[in-house]
């Protein structure tokens, strides 16, 4: 399999980049607000707000994170299917 059909889209890669990035996007806000809580105290206006506004900055990063990891799950599914 070369890197064409690895990143092609498909229905089961498109339904699982979905899922993943729901999923990472839910996690990294969470963190980013428990670790913003020390911002807070020092100079932050309000917590959500720094933690919307780092969240824009992660956003392209989970979602390429998301869609490879999506074509490799299925990748991997695929390799076991087929044996």
């Amino acid at each position: 399999m070369n890197w064409k059909e690895f990143l092609k889209p498909e229905w089961r890669k498109i339904v699982l980049f979905i899922i993943l990035s729901i999923l990472i996007s839910v996690y990294v806000y969470d963190w980013l607000l428990n670790n913003v809580v020390v911002c807070k105290a020092l100079v932050c206006p309000t917590v959500e707000q720094v933690a919307q506004e780092n969240m824009i900055r992660f956003l392209p990063f989970i979602l390429i994170i998301s869609y490879f990891l999506s074509c490799f799950i299925l990748w991997i599914y695929n390799k076991v299917k087929k044996k």
